[in-house]
């Protein structure tokens, strides 16, 4: 094959370079078929710790939901129910984290879901704008949880219900003092407060205390005339946030 004479092949040559190449190419796939067995057991070993990383969180979570539920709680009742609306909360966020990729959440769907939960996830009272980002697991639970919170508040007694009120979510990027950051404002209207509670709950708890934690974010709470506003600003880089366009590449 490499000779740089011209020569003729006869029937036995041709027979042999059949045989050869059929040969060569087994051996080809073969090496071909090791190496994807290779990535398959490496994949598998990278997923296996995911899903370990995984569920210690969400044992953690949970341990964490029913001690600070618990000692926020009057009665067994009051806890049984405040620790089971929390734990849905949980299992709504893992079902999107487990929907497609799993790897990151949209921000909007992260919150629409806790207000759906509440039965207000549209219509003219709510009103939600920001663009396509998307979050980590890690980031994409603490929020959700907060959402909970904010959410369960507005329920029993701000914006989601009384009739007359709006809730106005919105989000967006801003440079910061840790580079571009996340800034997200819970505004209600429309719901007259005279004096700002004094009691401090698990839901407050939750969310100025477990987001700075969790995200190091920036969260603040001011009780208006007119409804409560809560900001939330994290930095981007440091939550593992992206946009759409991003988590596409």
């Amino acid at each position: 094959m490499d000779s740089r004479q011209r020569r003729d092949f006869n029937e036995d040559d041709i027979s042999f370079l059949q045989n050869y190449a059929n040969l060569l190419a087994a051996a080809i796939e073969r090496f071909q078929v090791e190496e994807e067995l290779k990535d398959a057991a490496h994949q598998s070993s990278i997923l296996l710790g995911e899903l370990q990383h995984r569920v210690r969180n969400m044992l953690l979570n949970v341990r964490t939901l029913a001690r600070r539920t618990a000692k926020a709680s009057a009665s067994l009742d009051e806890f049984a129910e405040a620790f089971d609306a929390r734990l849905l909360a949980l299992a709504r966020t893992q079902e999107l984290l487990t929907q497609g990729s799993a790897v990151s959440v949209r921000l909007e769907d992260t919150l629409r879901q806790e207000l759906k939960a509440h039965g207000a996830d549209h219509g003219t009272r709510v009103l939600l704008s920001g663009p396509d980002l998307r979050l980590s697991p890690k980031t994409a639970q603490a929020l959700g949880m907060a959402f909970h919170e904010l959410a369960t508040n507005a329920s029993k007694h701000g914006a989601l219900r009384q009739d007359k009120a709006q809730l106005k979510v919105s989000w967006r990027t801003v440079s910061g003092e840790q580079g571009e950051e996340v800034l997200i404002v819970w505004r209600e209207v429309g719901v007259p407060i005279e004096t700002p509670p004094t009691r401090r709950g698990f839901g407050a708890e939750t969310i100025e205390r477990s987001l700075p934690y969790m995200l190091g974010a920036d969260v603040r709470v001011e009780y208006h005339s007119d409804g409560v506003e809560c900001t939330i600003r994290f930095s981007v880089a440091g939550s593992g946030v992206s946009t759409d366009e991003e988590a596409g590449d």
